[in-house]
């Protein structure tokens, strides 16, 4: 297949066009993207070409120069403006027109002609006495051939314009040179969204993503999540485990740059650190820890001078961009302040993070130097869990020696917004708009001067600059990625301001018919009120109950209960939802068990699904008859006394339920996996049914139900909620679950007309079930109901009681469809 080849000099277009080319279809050519150093080096290799030595480049460089100069001891801040202008004066070399230094250089650098040359002339000295070559010894290799040859063309973009040295270069080795139009290259890209993930919360979506990628067996290698909020990799962190059980192997994760977060203690480690910085400073970047003015100023302790600082942070920073190992920097440090920092320092270290955090840095008995605290200790219990010493942390934390792993074939690639070009990754998820709202906006992808760090009287950012940045680059990744998967704020609090992405999420949502946002009160009951109408009106859902002038809810109880949205959409799964209705919203709904029950019904459940384990239709009723009695009798005699006396009832009341199921078809058990679990509409749920059997030529999922109360009948309410959730779970794709025509919720101890629900899986089932989900994630999400509605007479909206609702709900769509098996 022919190549077509692109030079850009801008390092982030690079890898945003080269993702970009890896979802372009059947196209009779392949679409190749170089930076200046990358086409270099595909020239020397499609010409055979050899240099001698090492090839440097960007920070290499800056290293090289320092060394050079090693007498001087030149900062490493010097080092990088030295080679900005060497890079300047090598152009005026490469094209042999060192004639007049003034029409090169800036004015800046005029009064430093002399040493300028004399830095480029140590430059080049270290270079040749350590076989190391940068790209202009390449340029002038290349120039100083005969090309009988070239390769036939090059693509430039008029949005990036060349330097005369990179025009000279491109010139040398191709035939044609031609300028297209980026604007006009993208327009005309194929790449766009691949599907809306709607989910509430960082925890749900990165749940939704995993799935996803499990379930459309993406390779993990072709992945890249991008993090809206940098904070939000910690719960990919605490997800890997569940990543790694569906897939069955071990998850290897790149982050950010691309240096390998492998999970092995290392990797944990370094993740570990990293959650530590972020507890400590907000952010998860080296820079802020060592250059920001607002860590100086507030964390480090009184008594500590601002030169020996200097002097810390240039150690540290030359540790991380130096060749050479910790000794020998040290040893050319000759002034005493600094050898004293560096002896110091090693001294405190060695003695662990804690300890040097501790002597360091202030830490008060105020609430936020608390959480740091806190952070601080939780840090280290990961790092003991993985049998982790401080030599292991400070090899890592300071060692520049480690390999970016981006084309690491088998790792999940995680990033920020801010650096989401820097892979060629083909699938892309977008996580986290929901949580990335005023408040908790991220330090990490904000310019920190005046214009951004405006802030209201409530602590929000309020700077529409900073709206205006997350737009642009969400914007320029979502229309030129390859196949994109964008998580999005399916619910938006009331007291969010629109200063987030939103705005063009939505309208982008809107272009495209993918989603749609209702909007609510202010008032999260009048939300749940405008939620009901809008049933009623849409569904034709008639409820003939009585309205009520205030909602019946104990507003005491909400306060006393701190969840956040993701902590409840994590830990409740679908059979907790009844918790959810009685206790969270005081709701009045009984328990499952009857307490005056001798054995209790999920007793009797446990011992009639071990009965049925794996009964087939067609099999020995009286051997599974037998079993029944020899498991119940096994059962009693770990009671008490007091129940032995009954057995003989309890066993007669107990075989009972089992004869009616035996009289039943319950078919032949399907071979496929019981656990369900999805999320649906942002909420996380899962369950395990009895029984997946194959009858009448349908697949059916069965529950029993062993209450012996009289509300446990087909009418109970959770029944029809738990039914809508199997439902829907059950039909979401997926390669380990066996297609389910329809559901059965059976009573074995109830009367032959309340003995079984059946629930078909259709669109309308769903529908139902959805409503009933948004009607209760309206009151979770809000977390604390802090406003209280005063009962007056003349009260603008009138409230319907969500349980008498549903149960309204419940009447019109499943009670009042029956036949002779039950209500269908």
């Amino acid at each position: 297949m022919k190549e077509k080849i692109f030079f850009i000099n801008k390092l982030n277009s690079v890898e945003l066009l080269r993702t970009s080319t890896l979802n372009r279809g059947n196209h009779p050519f392949i679409n190749r993207f170089f930076n200046e150093s990358e086409l270099l080096n595909y020239i020397l290799e499609k010409r055979a070409l050899f240099l001698k030595g090492t090839f440097i480049f960007g920070e290499d460089i800056t290293g090289t120069i320092m060394k050079a100069l090693k007498d001087e001891q030149i900062p490493y801040e010097d080092a990088q403006n030295l080679k900005g202008s060497m890079e300047s004066y090598e152009q005026c070399v490469v094209r042999e027109v060192v004639k007049s230094m003034e029409e090169t250089l800036s004015d800046d650098f005029k009064l430093k002609k002399e040493i300028l040359i004399k830095t480029y002339t140590k430059y080049q000295d270290y270079k040749k006495e350590h076989d190391l070559y940068d790209k202009f010894d390449v340029i002038r290799y290349l120039l100083s051939m005969d090309w009988n040859k070239k390769f036939k063309q090059i693509v430039v973009f008029k949005e990036f314009p060349l330097t005369k040295t990179q025009r000279l270069l491109l010139e040398t080795a191709f035939e044609n040179i031609i300028e297209e139009s980026l604007k006009t290259y993208v327009k005309n890209d194929q790449s766009k969204i691949k599907r809306i993930i709607k989910a509430y919360g960082s925890v749900n979506e990165i749940n939704q993503v995993f799935n996803i990628i499990n379930d459309d067996y993406i390779p993990l290698g072709q992945c890249q999540i991008v993090l809206i909020n940098p904070l939000d990799v910690h719960q990919i962190i605490s997800k890997v485990d569940y990543l790694s059980s569906l897939s069955e192997k071990k998850i290897n994760i790149t982050y950010r740059f691309g240096y390998p977060l492998l999970l092995t203690r290392p990797g944990q480690m370094l993740l570990a650190i990293k959650k530590l910085y972020l507890g400590l400073y907000g952010v998860d970047a080296y820079n802020y820890l060592f250059e920001s003015r607002f860590f100086n100023k507030h964390l480090i302790a009184e008594g500590l001078s601002d030169k020996w600082w200097s002097s810390f942070k240039k150690y540290v920073g030359w540790l991380r961009l130096s060749f050479e190992k910790e000794t020998e920097i040290t040893a050319m440090y000759d002034e005493k302040e600094m050898f004293d920092a560096l002896n110091n320092f090693n001294s405190d270290i060695k003695q662990g993070i804690p300890h040097f955090i501790n002597k360091y840095c202030s830490v008060s008995n105020n609430s936020i130097d608390q959480k740091v605290s806190k952070a601080i200790e939780d840090t280290f219990a990961l790092l003991k869990k993985y049998d982790l010493d401080n030599s292991k942390i400070i090899d890592i934390l300071l060692n520049k020696n480690i390999a970016p792993t981006l084309s690491a074939p088998h790792a999940l690639h995680i990033t920020t917004l801010d650096y989401a070009f820097e892979s060629n990754r083909k699938y892309t998820f977008i996580v986290g708009l929901s949580s990335d709202y005023p408040g908790r906006a991220s330090e990490n992808s904000l310019i920190f001067d005046e214009e951004y760090l405006k802030i209201d009287e409530k602590g929000y950012y309020c700077s529409s600059q900073i709206v205006k940045r997350k737009e642009q680059l969400l914007s320029n990744f979502v229309s030129i990625s390859g196949e994109t998967y964008l998580t999005y704020p399916f619910f938006r609090l009331s007291d969010q301001k629109d200063l987030n992405p939103s705005t063009f999420i939505s309208n982008l949502l809107t272009k495209h018919s993918l989603a749609e946002e209702k909007g609510f009160g202010d008032d999260k009951l009048s939300q749940l009120h405008y939620l009901i109408n809008d049933y009623q009106s849409n569904y034709l859902v008639r409820n003939d109950l009585a309205e009520v002038k205030h909602p019946k809810y104990d507003y005491s109880i909400l306060r006393k209960k701190k969840f956040s949205p993701s902590q409840i959409a994590n830990y409740f799964f679908g059979n907790k939802l009844l918790f959810i209705l009685s206790v969270l919203l005081n709701i009045n709904i009984d328990d499952d068990s009857d307490p005056f029950e001798i054995i209790p019904a999920y007793e009797k459940g446990n011992l009639l699904h071990t009965v049925l384990k794996d009964y087939q239709e067609g099999d020995d009723k009286n051997r599974v008859r037998l079993r029944a009695r020899q498991l119940f009798d096994n059962f009693t005699k770990k009671k008490p006394s007091d129940l032995k006396d009954n057995v003989l009832d309890l066993e007669d009341n107990f075989m009972r339920g089992l004869e009616n199921l035996l009289a039943m078809d319950l078919g032949k058990q399907a071979e496929c996996e019981k656990y369900y679990e999805g999320t649906i509409k942002g909420m996380f749920f899962g369950g395990t049914p009895d029984r997946i059997a194959v009858i009448n030529n349908k697949n059916v999922l069965i529950d029993y139900k062993t209450g012996t109360h009289s509300k446990h009948d087909v009418t109970n309410l959770e029944t029809f909620i738990q039914g809508l959730i199997y439902a829907e779970l059950v039909t979401q794709k997926s390669h380990r679950w066996k297609k389910i025509d329809e559901i059965w919720f059976i009573y074995p101890y109830e009367a032959e007309d309340k003995r079984i629900m059946k629930i078909a899986c259709d669109e309308a089932a769903k529908e139902t079930l959805y409503r009933c989900i948004e009607t209760i994630k309206q009151l979770i999400i809000s977390g604390d109901f802090s406003t209280v509605i005063e009962e007056e007479d003349d009260l603008a909206f009138k409230y319907t009681s969500q349980y008498e609702y549903l149960s309204s709900l419940y009447e019109k769509l499943v009670k009042g469809r029956e036949n002779e098996d039950g209500a269908e």
